[in-house]
């Protein structure tokens, strides 16, 4: 990324324009779920928000990043004065790094094996930092269009949207309800009530687990089989399957460390052997596994779990969440089956997406259903998405539904 390109001849030293998208990636919000409870207790605290490459903590990312702007800024430190003009956020970035002491440690040892023993042979004349219509990395740089249209401007455009995948057959399975989990005859630790929520969210969280634990019950093959837990918070799901199925591996991947400290906390109380936390983004995950979970990841998080699974040719639970918040970037392109693609475009499947989110407590309201039809059609094709690759994928509703609003449940069976 950070690979100087020079001209010997004029003495010149160029930057690449990944250090522009890089720029624009500080300067945007991060795309993470938790963003406005960061922002209000950062208020509440009167602390400012560090702001590292993927949010709000520092990850992976950011020390392989780091690394690389730090050689070149030392390279070309006589030319500081330019990176602060020009490069403003990734700046404050490099010196909040700059302040971690593990970081300033290994840097200094990195700084003496190659400053010391290698002085820099070029002495240029002038650094040029390109200047360009720059994108985040993160997203396509497509302009973002607001999805804040009225309840009746959208319901008048989506019976026509609606109307176009008619033709799809959307099975949506009502079950019994899952056997409950004896939570009194639990560990304290097990029950999500000891990771830090109200006793009624407590509750709830239960019954959603619940669900998933049954689900993933019938998908387990053996005693080695390695479950991961996407997005997994504080590790209610996780950790209520390692104890759940000691025979299993099960692996929590989250990318923020309070919430993954919180998860570690309630391993140990457990004594659990067969749990490892990996904090991470989980797109960086690519360890084999056979069963990937997800409960309530949030719109896009939900794809990328999915897409991993696939990769990796695993089954799959995933309970998705904050439908109106996905969008098309490098990885994931909406609509996902070939079956959709032929009828909707982007931005209808966009206001699909927004009346999904339309579901409420009150499951007999007119808004209400149409948001769950909603959340039908964009989970049916997520299901037919996953069957173009090789699964059986079938949806299923949480029972008792007043566990959530957000119900559906996407079960994948790899069949070849």
């Amino acid at each position: 990324m950070m690979q100087l390109i020079s001209s010997t001849a004029s003495g010149q030293v160029e930057l690449p324009v990944e250090l522009l998208q890089l720029e624009q990636t500080l300067c945007d919000q991060p795309q993470v779920h938790n963003r406005q409870k960061v922002m209000q207790q950062a208020t509440k605290a009167m602390e400012p928000v560090d702001r590292y490459v993927e949010g709000y903590s520092m990850l992976l990312s950011d020390l392989l990043i780091f690394a690389a702007f730090h050689h070149a800024f030392k390279s070309l430190q006589y030319y500081g004065q330019q990176f602060y003009v020009n490069l403003p956020a990734t700046m404050k970035w490099y010196h909040l790094m700059s302040q971690d002491p593990s970081v300033c440690y290994a840097m200094s040892q990195r700084d003496r094996c190659l400053f010391n023993q290698q002085q820099q042979s070029h002495v240029f004349t002038k650094v040029i930092i390109p200047l360009c219509a720059c994108l985040s990395s993160v997203k396509d740089g497509t302009p973002k269009k607001s999805r804040k249209l009225s309840h009746q401007k959208c319901e008048s455009k989506l019976d026509v949207v609606l109307d176009k995948v008619k033709h799809v057959q959307f099975s949506v399975m009502h079950g019994e309800e899952p056997p409950s989990l004896v939570w009194d005859k639990l560990p304290l630790a097990v029950d999500p009530s000891e990771g830090h929520l109200p006793l009624d969210r407590a509750q709830r969280k239960r019954q959603q687990i619940e669900n998933m634990v049954d689900h993933v019950r019938h998908l387990i093959s053996g005693s080695n089989d390695v479950i991961v837990d996407f997005c997994a918070g504080g590790g209610h799901l996780g950790i209520t399957l390692a104890y759940c199925f000691p025979q299993c591996k099960v692996i929590l991947v989250e990318n923020k460390e309070e919430s993954l400290s919180l998860a570690r906390q309630r391993v140990k109380l457990l004594g659990l052997t067969n749990v490892t936390c990996l904090q991470c983004n989980l797109n960086y995950f690519d360890a084999k596994f056979d069963i990937g979970v997800a409960l309530h990841a949030c719109g896009i998080a939900t794809d990328l779990v999915l897409e991993c699974c696939v990769r990796h040719k695993a089954h799959f639970v995933l309970s998705p969440c904050c439908y109106g918040s996905i969008h098309n970037t490098s990885q994931i392109q909406y609509p996902k089956s070939v079956i959709f693609q032929k009828v909707l475009s982007y931005e209808e499947y966009v206001l699909i997406s927004g009346a999904a989110d339309w579901t409420d407590w009150d499951f007999k309201m007119t808004k209400g259903i149409l948001g769950k039809h909603c959340m039908n059609v964009m989970d049916t094709d997520r299901c037919l998405a996953a069957n173009e690759n090789g699964y059986s994928a079938i949806i299923k509703t949480m029972l008792p539904l007043e566990c959530s609003p957000k119900n559906n449940v996407i079960i994948g069976t790899v069949v070849c």
